[in-house]
């Protein structure tokens, strides 16, 4: 999948997929050759060796790892790492970060752009710039969600919206949202003139995993 990814995307002016996986080792600590030959052959991940031991270089280790992430996402990703993260037992960090830039098939007019709210939930609403434009694209409505495929620039990728129907909590949403689902609402998609507004966003988050991975079986990692 990477490597139809990577493909898809070499040479094109209007695509641009970066997908960066890197390891990052305490330099005196070794790993398997089949471990490293996995890493290098299937999921095209460098080792780098560095030293999370000394005060001093645990610093100089997570700024390389932020500056070899911020360059490889066009500087969107800016500090993965951050602060007290590394600790002198740090052996390895594993880092995977995706980068994606595409223009639209059918690009949108600032001029149209307006600012109205935006719906967080039913009760709270935020003020935000919406992009808005007729285009064609794949469309279809279903008992609670409405799913739209829009297209960047010939047809080489896709932005595929689920928004759930008036008065659906999100929560029952998710509870359908399953792959065979996901399968079904795509496959009944068809071309469609729409009249799209889309919010302006940013997303930014972290999340502590050690819990979940133990849930799902992870014990001794």
């Amino acid at each position: 999948i990477l490597n139809k990814v990577k493909k898809k995307a070499k040479n094109e002016e209007d695509l641009q997929i970066n997908i960066v996986n890197s390891l990052w080792a305490q330099k005196d600590y070794t790993f398997l050759d089949d471990f490293n030959k996995i890493q290098s052959d299937i999921y095209d991940a460098s080792i780098q060796k560095v030293d999370y031991i000394n005060p001093e270089n645990r610093e100089e280790a997570r700024k390389q790892i932020n500056h070899y992430v911020e360059k490889n996402t066009n500087k969107k990703i800016k500090e993965l790492i951050g602060p007290n993260i590394l600790t002198d037992v740090t052996r390895l960090v594993i880092v995977n970060a995706l980068y994606f830039k595409g223009n639209w098939a059918m690009a949108y007019d600032s001029k149209k752009n307006i600012e109205k709210e935006f719906w967080i939930n039913p009760k709270n609403s935020v003020k935000t710039v919406f992009m808005q434009n007729i285009i064609e694209a794949k469309y279809a409505e279903h008992n609670n969600v409405e799913v739209a495929v829009i297209p960047y620039k010939d047809n080489k990728a896709s932005f595929i919206i689920f928004l759930p129907k008036k008065g659906i909590k999100f929560s029952k949403f998710q509870k359908e949202f399953s792959y065979n689902n996901y399968k079904e609402w795509l496959s009944d998609t068809k071309k469609s003139k729409l009249a799209i507004s889309l919010p302006k966003f940013k997303i930014e988050n972290s999340y502590e995993l050690k819990d979940i991975l133990k849930k799902m079986g992870i014990k001794t990692a």
